[in-house]
């Protein structure tokens, strides 16, 4: 047996060594072309492959005498420039930003919301993008829904806008007729609390260039930066699943089908279902989370410690330990980002999953404060106390 798995591989490479040449080309053609999407990805305009262009030119040395170190290091800075050179062919898509067609660039001051709590409004007639606060928005256009951001316990507001209003009073000379960044509808939503601060977001459909020859259809995310989108929660979404969630309307607006000319009256109609769609699957995830986090309330009202909860505070090391000075409670750090919140009189709070950026923040701002052993101890004991009373409470 043992034999046979060790011929595989050797099978494997005698194969690949008697390909067809053809077979090699196409085979080192994909993986130069993974090569470049991984390259792109460390670009700051980079989104999701839409500024990418349709192919790149290299100019390749193979050596022959098997010193391929230098010639990979001259590949990659060449990748790098040609990149370099295709994303400035495009500087109307801009992750978390619109193009101001008044200053005709999409890094001014005019393309970014000045404001944590601020969504996309629409343009004036000069092409100067407008922003306006989630509850403003709410005001004008949906009234009915402001109260849920002022409840004791608010609740997300999502207010749909077509592309059609939001470019309607751009000027034909000023972006009315462009078609290197169109807005073909947004999705606005909020608030999402984290970092301690409101936020809203402002997910929209555009129709981008991905070069001077092709255009895209994308998702822009004006609210939030690239670190945001990789933290392992975003306000009451679970951050995997909210990144599931925009993946798939990313690939429905890959899906339209676009003829040679470009119809915005018809993508602005294909578009609307599909961020409607997102809309739905939104506030089922949000539903979802709202239901966990009420589970969590209940069992912290009923004092009882949860199983991982007590066993992470078992075993974790005295540098987990911490006060957090603006709860005045004990904070104590598993694996896998789960934290845990204790009173200091011996009941669990609360337990939630931080990202390390989060954790590390929260200790260089001195909101969480190391504690020392005694106090250390001190917590084990009541609430090893307290899980014993609350056992044999219930015997």
């Amino acid at each position: 047996m043992a034999k046979r798995d060790e011929q595989k591989p050797r099978e494997m490479e005698r194969r690949r060594d008697n390909a067809p040449p053809r077979e090699v080309a196409e085979r080192l053609i994909a993986e130069l072309a993974g090569l470049v999407r991984r390259l792109a990805e460390r670009h700051p305009d980079y989104l999701n492959g839409l500024n990418l262009p349709d192919r790149l030119s290299l100019t390749l040395e193979v050596p022959l005498n098997g010193a391929a170190r230098g010639s990979a290091s001259q590949v990659i800075e060449q990748i790098d420039r040609e990149l370099l050179q295709a994303v400035d062919l495009t500087q109307s898509v801009r992750l978390g930003s619109v193009f101001c067609f008044q200053c005709r660039r999409s890094d001014c001051e005019h393309a970014q919301p000045s404001q944590p709590d601020s969504v996309f409004a629409g343009y004036l007639p000069t092409g100067k993008p407008t922003w306006q606060s989630l509850s403003q928005l709410c005001l004008t256009l949906e009234p009915a829904q402001v109260d849920k951001l002022y409840r004791p316990t608010p609740e997300l507001v999502f207010v749909l806008s077509t592309g059609r209003d939001l470019r309607a009073a751009l000027l034909d000379d000023f972006g009315g007729r462009a078609r290197n960044f169109v807005i073909l509808g947004q999705l606005a939503l909020g608030h999402l609390v984290f970092e301690e601060q409101k936020r809203a977001l402002s997910i929209q459909a555009v129709l981008g260039e991905a070069s001077r020859r092709r255009r895209r259809l994308d998702l822009n995310l004006c609210g939030l930066d690239r670190a945001d989108l990789h933290r392992s929660r975003l306000g009451p979404f679970d951050g995997p699943a909210l990144r599931e969630v925009l993946r798939r309307c990313r690939y429905r607006l890959a899906q339209l089908r676009r003829g040679r000319e470009i119809d915005v009256a018809r993508l602005d109609e294909q578009v609307l279902p599909i961020l409607t769609q997102l809309k739905g699957e939104l506030e089922r995830l949000a539903r979802r989370e709202r239901r966990n986090t009420q589970h969590v309330r209940e069992r912290a009202r009923e004092d009882r410690p949860t199983t991982a909860a007590m066993r992470d505070l078992e075993v974790a090391a005295a540098d987990r330990f911490f006060r957090d000075l603006h709860e005045k409670t004990a904070i104590v750090l598993g694996p896998k980002g789960r934290v845990h919140v204790f009173s200091f009189d011996g009941r669990h709070v609360t337990s939630m999953k931080l990202d390390r950026e989060s954790v590390l923040r929260r200790q260089e701002r001195g909101r969480w404060v190391a504690l020392g052993d005694a106090e250390i101890e001190g917590l084990r004991q009541r609430l090893s106390e307290q899980n014993r009373l609350k056992g044999a409470g219930e015997d």
